[in-house]
């Protein structure tokens, strides 16, 4: 849904940017994209303040867009490869993984 909104590049753009500022800004309509019905009130409640969420809901949609912007977006998920939450970094590396099959690429490459 959210890339038939946006389209793909731009909606995977918005998931790295809110990955690089960890901030939901002024992203309310994403929010409700990648959160679901209840995504706004994690943040309300100050859940999304810790930064897991911020962190997740953008890796978790960038897993099921099906172009990644490639080699530029790749250097920005395997710097959280080393994210001190272990959930963090499984999703980082699941998209890396996605992204070398896409690109039939070796995932060790990815990002240099």
């Amino acid at each position: 849904m959210a890339v038939e909104r946006w389209g793909e590049v731009e909606f995977v753009d918005r998931c790295v940017r809110l990955l690089q500022t960890m901030s939901w800004g002024d992203e309310p309509e994403l929010l409700s994209y990648l959160g679901g019905t209840r995504g706004p009130g994690f943040v309300e409640r100050g859940l999304g303040r810790e930064g897991y969420w911020l962190r997740v809901w953008p890796l978790r949609a960038m897993l099921y867009a099906s172009e990644v912007g490639e080699a530029e977006q790749a250097a920005r998920l395997r710097t959280l490869l080393t994210d001190e939450n272990s959930q963090v970094s499984a999703q980082a590396d699941r998209a890396l993984l996605r992204l070398a099959e896409r690109t039939d690429r070796d995932p060790q490459q990815l990002g240099d």
